[in-house]
């Protein structure tokens, strides 16, 4: 099956960059996956979100990991009830703006109804991307708007008020 590489989720946002990842080896398969009207029409979601994102701050946002399959998911270490997983979450960054900026934006300002919204990085106090995800009815009621953190020292903890 062929897929277009450009097929627009949003006005900034193709198919193919919601479902490629640094794994050059599996982004053609993990695309035909991405390509599946279920996983499309809830990865169109997903863009929607980083949409506001982008149209907010005005500047390109770049998404690190946005849909995985079993093959790719398996590959970068993911978890296998990740909503990576079911084309419901991405990890991206904003071009020129602070990832606590834009964490902070989102869950406070954005009005946006998300899952989990994660500063994630490997080092305390040194995120390196976001991870967004969708939240009801993607995620059960008492998991979604949780805002957290996440390093190799600490693990995840929930983010302090801003």
């Amino acid at each position: 099956m062929t897929v277009p590489d450009n097929q627009r989720l949003t006005p900034n946002f193709t198919l193919y960059e919601m479902a490629t990842t640094n794994h050059r080896s599996l982004w053609a398969d993990n695309l035909v996956e991405a390509s599946q009207p279920e996983n499309l029409r809830r990865l169109r979601l997903v863009a929607e979100c980083l949409q506001i994102i982008r149209d907010h701050y005005d500047t390109p946002v770049i998404v690190n990991s946005g849909f995985r399959g079993e093959a790719l998911n398996a590959a970068v270490g993911g978890s296998k009830t990740s909503q990576h997983r079911r084309a419901e979450a991405a990890d991206f960054y904003v071009i020129g703006v602070a990832l606590g900026e834009v964490f902070d934006w989102i869950r406070s300002e954005s009005g946006m109804p998300f899952g989990q919204l994660i500063l994630e990085g490997a080092e305390p106090g040194r995120p390196t991307w976001i991870h967004l995800s969708l939240g009801a009815p993607y995620r059960s009621p008492e998991r979604c708007g949780q805002a957290l953190t996440w390093d190799r020292v600490n693990g995840y903890r929930v983010a302090p008020d801003v």
